[in-house]
């Protein structure tokens, strides 16, 4: 380095954030496979082998913002579900620091994950951890899963999405960093996004299965009736091309070729 000269720090890459379509077609390809509709109120046997912990997986860092290798760590005794306010508790061994203080912390759930995790700890009795494969296997399934739903990913972009998503909410920063187990600064620095609206954070953390088959329908749908504008106004640009065609061999006295047109 030459003495004197200052090289300025590269800038970070802006962290990505799943757009609330995008949210909903990970939840959509979450859902049981063999059922039509989804009747969320109703828990049965066959849907907690299809709901099971590659789900838990994925919706814990969706909604709770934990780290995938929290996830891989994360204990069913800490899981507390029939509390007033149900939470997960996330000790020092759990979370990313060895230490306690800061990353000790307790996470509310999210709706949707409350109703899952309470029959997942029911039909889970003498197990020890949520997620019961190894950290490797999660991540080999995870780049299979954002493929087939059709969403690009980048490293703890569901934890990342999540913690936006809080800060857009109304959430204070002391709250969200609480949550995500950062210092109030490093929290700020890394997740508080402008460019999510408190609407669409009330969107994020509304989603249920339904919910996200309703958003892809209608997106579906906006999609196709782009496509038809988009041909018909093709179309348009086509007859008037023929008609300005026309128009010259008319001028240059070839009305036999302009009528064949």
């Amino acid at each position: 380095m030459v003495k004197g000269v200052i090289v300025a720090k590269p800038q970070k890459a802006e962290r990505k954030v799943l757009s609330v379509k995008d949210a909903a077609r990970l939840i959509y390809h979450l859902r049981p496979r063999s059922e039509e509709e989804i009747i969320e109120e109703n828990l049965t046997e066959h849907m907690l082998n299809v709901i099971n912990d590659w789900r838990l997986f994925i919706l814990l860092q969706m909604f709770a913002g934990l780290r995938p290798i929290e996830c891989c760590r994360l204990q069913i005794k800490d899981i507390h579900i029939e509390e007033e306010t149900p939470y997960i508790y996330i000790g020092h061994e759990v979370a990313k620091g060895r230490l306690g203080g800061v990353n000790d912390r307790q996470v509310e759930l999210h709706p949707l994950m409350v109703k899952y995790l309470r029959a997942f700890v029911d039909f889970s009795k003498g197990e020890e951890f949520v997620c019961k494969r190894t950290y490797g296997y999660y991540v080999m399934m995870s780049k299979d899963f954002y493929a087939r739903a059709g969403v690009s990913h980048s490293h703890d972009v569901l934890r990342h999405s999540a913690a936006s998503y809080f800060y857009a909410s109304g959430m204070t920063s002391d709250e969200c960093s609480r949550r995500l187990g950062h210092g109030i600064a490093v929290a700020n620095n890394h997740y508080r996004n402008k460019q999510v609206t408190k609407q669409e954070a009330e969107q994020y953390f509304a989603l249920t299965f339904a919910k996200a088959k309703e958003i892809l329908t209608e997106t579906n749908s906006q999609n196709a009736d782009e496509q038809t504008e988009n041909i018909n106004i093709e179309k348009e640009k086509g007859r008037k091309t023929l008609e300005k065609v026309k128009d010259i061999l008319e001028l240059q006295g070839k009305e036999n070729l302009a009528k064949k047109i």
